[in-house]
């Protein structure tokens, strides 16, 4: 009689690391997809954050803050000073960037993609929103994006009282 060696067969060996390939194939991208996303929730709490900070500073330190929003180096910052778009020298936006009390740069990934203060959208690189000491602001909003998922959220900050709201696809969120 012959002794038979116990093992698995190439076929066997074969199917099971097709249905391992076939497996990682469906859910990698799904956790891509909501790591990068987590990541978008987090900088639009992030940045609803700084806008409220921005209106507190304005309110308890009774003086104008402003909120640089800035698209292409994907940065929300807190200005003490103001805000000059149209700022002569490299000298006086120096001067201005000094002023920074906080800043936060986005996620790689995330986009400022859309700017609108009042009614009126804003297609300049830097914006800044200024907060009053008696709560107001010249309000507006900001649309942040996810490059990879083409999800957006959208940060609205009244002008009347400086409130800040966040939707996402018309729900909003906390």
């Amino acid at each position: 009689m012959k002794k038979r060696i116990k093992g698995f067969s190439l076929i066997e060996v074969l199917l099971v690391m097709a249905l391992i390939g076939l497996l990682s194939a469906l859910v990698i991208p799904a956790i891509s997809n909501t790591l990068s996303n987590a990541r978008l929730k987090t900088a639009v709490k992030k940045t609803a954050g700084i806008i409220r900070y921005v209106h507190n500073q304005a309110i308890s330190q009774k003086r104008p803050f402003w909120l640089l929003v800035d698209k292409v180096k994907s940065r929300i910052a807190v200005l003490e000073r103001p805000w000059n778009n149209e700022a002569e020298s490299s000298l006086e936006k120096l001067a201005m960037l000094n002023s920074l009390a906080k800043a936060y740069y986005l996620p790689k990934g995330i986009i400022i993609e859309k700017i609108v203060m009042g009614d009126k959208e804003i297609s300049d690189s830097e914006s800044a929103f200024i907060f009053y000491p008696n709560g107001s602001c010249i309000g507006g909003k900001i649309q942040l994006s996810n490059i990879e998922t083409m999800r957006t959220f959208l940060i609205t900050v009244d002008p009347i009282i400086g409130s800040v709201r966040v939707d996402s696809n018309g729900d909003e969120i906390s």
